[in-house]
């Protein structure tokens, strides 16, 4: 199993469908009036393989399409064929294969490198997806769709500069393109020049009032500027010109939940977020159990069994109902949970009524899979769904969530007494752990994080001795704090702040405070009943609306305007810490 899980469904801002690629229509009008039988033969079961992927019979298509193969193994237009029913049935690597020995007899085709490209995007291959996409723009110097696609993985490289020139070259050549308007105001976006942004796209509906692409880039473009209920409007009339159960469809949907939850539309958007199961949703997983999927039938006195989806800080953040969740099934049924194997031990320890199992990830011919590892102690559960299905039967409306004001996760009580008798050993002060950001720093997630030169306000704090929990490569920033700004950042010796979870859970309990963004640790903390202090994007639905984390009630969220500034949001942050400290301190020498 490899450790990257290649995404299902459209890549964002790719041109191009495959079903509507040429050599289905060349294949749909072969004569089979030929001299050869073989020849004959083959080409029936091309015309048959093309008309089966006009009616979406992929099964159909490829059995048609390797069946010429078999007459005649070299023939690309019969690979092409088979690449095509292979990719719509998900078979990456198997489609690949077969769109190489395509062009492999056909070198001059630039379909074949776009459909490929497009196949290793979707693959997260972004090397390779710039690779052929560059070679498609070679064979068709005028084919904007190229330009098109070619701009925006170089955006999903991070190569934001390169796109815009890219993008605006082609752009001189094809005003006209919608497509082109819209690809660079979501480059735009991702410089956080949002105003930018929503012209572009502005421009792109001016040119086709019909473009579901440029109402998604729009709607896209209100929710990172804060707007959700401006994001709904253009999800919603994306969504009239969309093709029924298309990739695109799937991701306007996805984002329409989110931006529901945002404007604090609950139920709504509960019941719109089961779209991120649906396989062609971003970041799908597929389930491998052994079980009937829970469809919200009555379960009174079934057996439930839930398991952890998305990351980790999501799993954390979806444990916050597990105590609620037997109002589910009764008195006389049972709850089950699968987790990823590092909060195994937190999660027993913390819901005694619950039977706690581990799941594993990996992927498998390029899709990610997900199963539980002790598989035949889940075989007596009735019914499983993933763990954020029970949300919108028990966190519908904001007066449901409601937590303990010490946590629902119970940290070893032993741990926690060590670590507060360590904690003692440092300089007086109340005592503070701090991250800064999280383990994956891309392009798409960097910008929900302020720089770590951003935090020196906060860092400068009198009174207050730093604990670092930031796990990862923090070295650097470490040194940068004691260098440049006088703070030594303390780290612990005897823990691993990214594996032992259990063990960081009994330290933020022993902690006065922690500070810092959304990722796992903070959703660890914020769970141990540790007082924490959130910078985070106003925009993140999560927040369901009310600028605050409703699913932990002891933290304060700090949110900037605009993403391009967050200096307003860490001063006040700054501000607040030093005069609730400096209040403390006066209270305890009186």
């Amino acid at each position: 199993m490899n450790e990257i899980a290649h995404r299902i469904g459209q890549a964002e801002g790719a041109v191009g469908n495959i079903l509507t690629s040429q050599v289905i229509s060349d294949a749909s009008k072969l004569s089979i009036n030929a001299s050869s039988p073989k020849i004959k033969k083959l080409r029936r079961h091309c015309r048959k393989a093309a008309q089966f992927l006009k009616e979406n019979k992929y099964t159909e298509a490829q059995t048609e399409a390797l069946a010429a193969l078999d007459i005649d193994e070299n023939n690309s237009l019969a690979s092409h064929i088979a690449a095509i029913a292979l990719d719509r049935q998900d078979h990456y690597e198997l489609a690949l294969k077969f769109y190489n020995r395509a062009l492999q007899a056909d070198t001059g085709n630039a379909e074949i490198y776009r459909n490929i490209g497009l196949l290793v995007w979707r693959m997260e291959k972004l090397d390779a997806a710039e690779k052929f996409f560059r070679l498609e723009g070679q064979i068709a110097p005028d084919d904007w769709q190229a330009k098109n696609n070619l701009g925006n993985v170089l955006r999903d490289k991070g190569q934001l500069d390169d796109s815009i020139e890219l993008l605006r070259a082609a752009l001189y050549q094809h005003p006209e393109q919608s497509e082109l308007w819209t690809a660079i105001g979501s480059t735009a976006i991702y410089q956080l020049q949002t105003q930018e942004a929503i012209q572009f796209h502005q421009e792109a509906i001016r040119l086709n009032p019909e473009s579901a692409r440029g109402h998604h880039n729009l709607g896209f473009t209100h929710l990172t500027d804060g707007d959700p209920a401006q994001a709904v409007e253009h999800f919603d009339q994306a969504l009239q010109y969309h093709t029924e159960g298309s990739f695109d469809q799937i991701a306007s949907l996805n984002a329409r939940s989110n931006a529901l939850l945002a404007c604090g539309r609950i139920e709504e958007g509960w019941k719109e977020y089961e779209i991120r199961l649906n396989k062609h949703a971003p970041d799908y997983v597929d389930f491998l159990v052994p079980l009937p999927l829970w469809q919200n039938e009555d379960i009174t006195g079934k057996k439930l069994l839930l398991i952890g989806e998305q990351g980790l800080g999501d799993e954390i953040l979806f444990a916050s109902m597990l105590n609620d969740v037997t109002k589910l099934v009764g008195p006389d049924g049972k709850i089950g949970v699968a987790v990823e194997p590092r909060l195994v031990e937190l999660f027993k320890r913390s819901f005694p009524h619950i039977e706690v199992f581990s799941h594993k990830t990996g992927v498998i011919a390029g899709i990610k899979k997900r199963a539980v590892i002790e598989q035949k102690d889940i075989e007596n559960y009735d019914v499983w769904a993933a763990l954020g299905a029970p949300l919108k039967h028990l966190r519908n409306d904001l007066s449901n969530f409601t937590q303990p004001s010490d946590g629902f996760l119970k940290p070893d009580a032993d741990r926690v007494a060590f670590w507060k008798a360590e904690l003692e050993k440092l300089p007086a002060g109340r005592k503070a752990g701090i991250l800064w950001k999280s383990g994956i720093m891309d392009i798409k997630r960097g910008r929900n994080f302020a720089g770590f030169d951003a935090w020196k306000p906060v860092l400068e704090t009198p009174g207050i001795t730093w604990i670092n929990l930031q796990y990862g490569d923090a070295e650097a920033d470490l040194m940068r704090a004691k260098e440049k700004f006088g703070i030594q950042i303390h780290t612990l010796p005897g823990i691993d702040l990214k594996k032992d979870l259990d063990d960081i859970s009994a330290l933020s309990q022993a902690l006065d405070l922690i500070v810092g963004p959304m990722n796992a640790t903070t959703n660890l903390a914020a769970a141990s009943g540790t007082p924490f202090w959130l910078l985070w994007p106003r925009t993140a639905w999560t927040q369901l609306g009310t600028g605050q984390m409703p699913w932990y009630p002891n933290t304060r969220t700090y949110s900037p305007q605009e993403l391009k500034n967050w200096t307003p949001a860490i001063q006040a942050l700054a501000g607040d810490l030093r005069a609730e400290t400096e209040k403390l301190g006066k209270e305890k020498a009186a």
